[in-house]
């Protein structure tokens, strides 16, 4: 992980200047869908031991403390944007053990206004899948629903691969078309200013310049350059 990267990041999310921020981290080492039985990989974590099962190897233990990493790091974003006047969401399936971290809950329970259940087959994917949005935008509740098709009717790809041998769970992460144009025909409004994708030097050089004078100010007691 690059920390100069996120120290960046969160300082531009905490800046004032972001409009919206989708927070989307892998879900992998959370999936419940490893602790099933069958050829699937390894499951890491449970439910009664997020921060590891008994009897990981140093490898797995550095994949659990960067899944962990990646989380906290994405919802630390959303918490300083929220904290600045931005919206924003965290997206997870909804039965990923993710939830349950503390640093989700802390979000869920501070700045989550609503959280949103979107089943694939409501955006035209004909599988058994379903992500959840945790949005400090209440306008995005109108994209949720719930799947009305009986047990077993959507395809399964619990434990399945494609032709090239990856888990076909793994490529369900990508939103399909129709849920990615609702989702920017909703949030697309907030947006202001230049049109066009920045990279994160460009984004910080849109950060505002705050004079010693103006609020917010530190008071400092001991020799600072405001000693009361």
């Amino acid at each position: 992980f690059d920390n100069d990267f996120y120290e960046q990041l969160l300082r531009f999310c905490a800046c004032g200047k972001s409009a919206y921020i989708a927070c989307s981290p892998c879900c992998g080492e959370y999936s419940r869908l490893k602790s099933k039985p069958g050829p699937g990989p390894k499951p890491l974590r449970s439910p009664e031991h997020l921060g590891g099962l008994p009897g990981l190897s140093m490898n797995e233990t550095i994949r659990l403390q960067d899944s962990f990493l990646q989380l906290s790091r994405g919802v630390n974003c959303l918490q300083a944007g929220y904290c600045s006047g931005s919206h924003g969401h965290l997206e997870q399936p909804p039965n990923a053990m993710s939830w349950e971290e503390e640093v989700v809950q802390a979000f869920l329970t501070e700045a989550c206004k609503v959280c949103i259940n979107l089943p694939a087959c409501l955006y035209d994917l004909d599988v058994h899948k379903a992500w959840l949005f945790a949005s400090t935008l209440e306008a995005l509740a109108s994209m949720g629903g719930i799947c009305n098709h009986p047990q077993g009717f959507h395809k399964s790809i619990v434990g399945t691969r494609d032709e090239h041998g990856n888990f076909q769970s793994k490529q369900t992460a990508q939103y399909p078309k129709a849920l990615a144009e609702t989702f920017a025909t909703i949030v697309g409004p907030l947006i202001s200013g230049p049109s066009g994708v920045l990279t994160l030097q460009e984004a910080m050089r849109c950060l505002p310049r705050k004079q010693i004078s103006e609020p917010p100010q530190a008071y400092q007691d001991g020799g600072g350059l405001f000693s009361f």
